[in-house]
């Protein structure tokens, strides 16, 4: 007599990235992993404004995995296993430019902004000038002033952060001369 062996049914880890989305525009990946066996894990999930961080499991059978394990956990028989993409969000700098404005006083420190801060307002600092004012801040030089200075965090900005490569982003002051004052002498 001989003993006959058939192979056990693979298991099932599925990898969700959460708030991110992988290389193929994909939310998950599932991997069918053999008992005892382990599988590369796919390639990390991007977000914008937020690093991976690694995955995070939803069963005691599998551990968390490190954001540079590059291998499944070995297969439980029987167990499957989920995991999803753990995210940690960047630190951004708004660096504040006088564009140019050669009598401008005063100065405005560079502002450190954690992405997706709810609430988040930009600095109430300004530079000042004896022959212009300040109109606000804007994305280009010579553009509008789209942010008021204590202004929100919108949305573009955030989007101007995701797309710098230095983790940088640099707002101008956005100038307009000073009404002229009328003064009028009698004699």
């Amino acid at each position: 007599l001989y003993a006959i062996w058939a192979d056990k049914d693979a298991v099932t880890m599925t990898f969700n990235a959460g708030e991110g989305i992988f290389a193929d525009n994909s939310k998950e990946k599932i991997e069918s992993v053999r008992p005892g066996q382990q599988n590369l894990l796919p390639a990390a999930p991007t977000r914008d404004g937020y690093t991976f961080n690694g995955w995070a499991s939803g069963n005691a059978d599998y551990p968390d995995l490190a954001k540079d394990v590059t291998q499944t956990p070995v297969a439980v028989d029987g167990k499957n296993a989920s995991y999803t993409a753990k995210w940690i969000a960047k630190t951004y700098t708004i660096h504040f430019d006088a564009n140019g404005q050669q009598d401008a006083q005063g100065t405005v420190s560079d502002q450190s902004y954690v992405y997706d801060t709810l609430n988040a307002r930009l600095t109430t600092d300004v530079f000042t000038s004896p022959t212009h004012k300040m109109l606000g801040w804007g994305l280009h030089a010579n553009g509008a002033a789209t942010y008021p200075s204590g202004g929100h965090i919108t949305d573009a900005l955030k989007a101007a952060m995701v797309r710098s490569t230095d983790g940088k982003v640099t707002l101008y002051a956005i100038w307009a001369d000073k009404d002229a004052v009328t003064m009028t002498f009698n004699a």
